[in-house]
């Protein structure tokens, strides 16, 4: 007759093979599964870091877009096209081109919001820097590359 297994989570269940077999195959799976989440962020640490590569530099005009006007401004500039860009204005002199594409499960575009950019699918939030802030935990937003020519009142985005 099998012994009582004290210990058990099912306290007086028999310390079976079978029982024994089943919990561990069900402790395997559990431990595949949370590491297959990587650092708990849809990607895991291996995923791309770099924004959506652009065909051609993306030429911003700034008297086209109101809210660039002051700092902490935030618009939107691309033209419709697949990549959703945003520009944020964070200084006088001082522009962030951001993919508006969620780092997290790359749900596009995610909103302009009063405090920088929020993901409507899982709520992730983001600074008008592009630092996450809270919120599904993922990466801050991914960026590109900003040259402002005061002169002529643009942005190149590339």
């Amino acid at each position: 007759m099998p012994r009582s297994c004290a210990s058990c989570v099912h306290a007086g269940a028999d310390p079976t093979r079978r029982h024994f077999v089943a919990q561990g195959l069900l402790a395997t799976l559990g431990v595949l599964v949370a590491s297959a989440c990587g650092d708990g962020v849809i990607g895991g640490p291996m995923a791309p870091r770099l924004a959506p590569a652009l065909d051609e530099p993306l030429l911003v005009v700034l008297g086209d877009f109101p809210a660039l006007g002051s700092v902490g401004g935030i618009a939107r500039v691309d033209p419709g096209t697949a990549i959703p860009i945003a520009v944020s204005r964070v200084g006088e002199s001082n522009y962030r081109a951001f993919s508006m594409v969620c780092p997290h499960a790359s749900y596009r575009p995610i909103s302009i919001v009063a405090t920088g950019f929020q993901c409507p699918n899982h709520g992730a939030r983001f600074a008008p820097d592009g630092d996450w802030t809270g919120g599904q935990r993922t990466s801050s937003l991914l960026e590109y590359t900003v040259v402002l020519d005061a002169g002529a009142g643009t942005l190149t985005i590339s």
